[in-house]
């Protein structure tokens, strides 16, 4: 809610570490419910970040429609997209998953959006990370624990690979 505390936290951070190494890259990144709302306000500039993240999941009990793809996280996605793109960097999803049941149509709808993402250049992926957190104690949305959703894990590594 308070965009400029926020750039100028990121901007000092970013300023402190360089200094230690400016060997280090900067991924910004928000969640999806946020990005439309608050991510451009938030955008500490094209000077300090290197990558733009975006955390994607799924956390219903029942797999994701086309409707809620193409009406919700599709839009967000392109979104973030155009916006990596309009200031020429990569992407990134650190933390994408599935949790709470054991669908997998969540993976395939990531699995084409990333295959779709262009090969180099802004917009480009700079990589991605399921969440598979172990041994969190099951809420509203865990397990992410690939271990706990048999058919989610068979499929992610069937299409991702074993690790």
């Amino acid at each position: 809610g308070n965009a400029d505390a926020y750039v100028a936290a990121f901007r000092h951070v970013h300023d402190v570490m360089t200094a230690e190494s400016p060997a280090f890259r900067f991924d910004w990144t928000s969640m999806v419910p946020d990005f439309l709302e608050y991510g451009p306000a938030a955008y500490p500039g094209d000077d300090v970040v290197d990558i733009i993240g975006m955390d994607v999941y799924w956390r219903d009990a029942e797999p994701i429609s086309d409707g809620q793809w193409a009406n919700v996280l599709e839009p967000t996605l392109q979104a973030h997209l155009r916006f990596a793109q309009d200031h020429a960097k990569p992407v990134s999803y650190a933390e994408w998953g599935r949790s709470f049941a054991d669908h997998t149509r969540f993976i395939d709808l990531m699995h084409t959006w990333f295959s779709q993402l262009p090969g180099t250049g802004p917009g480009s992926l700079a990589y991605q990370a399921y969440f598979n957190e172990v041994g969190l104690v099951d809420d509203e949305f865990y397990p992410y624990d690939l271990d706990k959703l048999p058919n989610v894990k068979r499929r992610y590594i069937d299409l991702f690979g074993p690790s």
